[in-house]
């Protein structure tokens, strides 16, 4: 008799752990479009204010928000290991480099990158490739990709000149291109699946 009260309870604790994750997977899927349309939302707000400046970066807003994640690698398992979730040292030492390997590709992405014009090349910068000089008549075709988030011009011969839309500036680079372009902001295009660049 006793067997089964404690069969009933350990069921209850099994459905309650999957109720924890699946709560946590609930508030990821929730977050992640509400920080994203945010970081879009700031996007669009800072190239209004910075109309005729022939530069695209990130706002500072966006840099507040990755300032804020790296406060994140210390709060993160500290909290973890008050609620009891991590127990040992070597766990509160991986949940921070795992926060780590998530928080430095961003901040790379978002102080590194940079993109000036002038009225005959366009200058591109980031971390992930070596800086290019590029004629603006080299450009070819210029696309939106809904699934990326970001603006992709083709060029004849310096590859693809990706322009996320989290940053400013883009609609005066967008006006220098000498082909048609999308619309800005994306959310005034229809969705639909993207050509190949040649």
């Amino acid at each position: 008799m006793t067997s089964r009260p404690l069969a009933i309870n350990s069921g209850f604790l099994a459905r309650l752990e999957h109720s924890e994750t699946a709560l946590f997977v609930l508030g990821f899927l929730i977050l992640v479009p509400v920080v994203l349309w945010w970081l879009a939302r700031e996007g669009r707000k800072g190239t209004r204010k910075s109309l005729g400046q022939r530069r695209v970066v990130y706002p500072r807003s966006v840099r507040n928000f990755i300032r804020m994640g790296w406060i994140g690698v210390g709060i993160l398992p500290a909290l973890a290991a008050i609620l009891g979730e991590i127990r040992s040292g070597e766990s509160i030492i991986l949940t921070a480099c795992g926060v780590i390997a998530v928080m430095l590709p961003l901040h790379l992405e978002v102080h590194k990158f940079e993109i000036t014009w002038d009225g005959y090349w366009i200058y591109t910068k980031s971390f992930w490739r070596r800086p290019r000089r590029i004629p603006v008549n080299s450009v070819t075709q210029c696309d939106y990709y809904h699934i990326l988030q970001s603006y992709r011009i083709a060029t004849r011969k310096n590859g693809i000149i990706r322009v996320p839309i989290f940053t400013k500036g883009i609609p005066e680079l967008l006006a220098v291109l000498p082909i048609n372009v999308p619309a800005y902001p994306p959310f005034l295009l229809p969705r639909r699946k993207p050509q190949q660049m040649s």
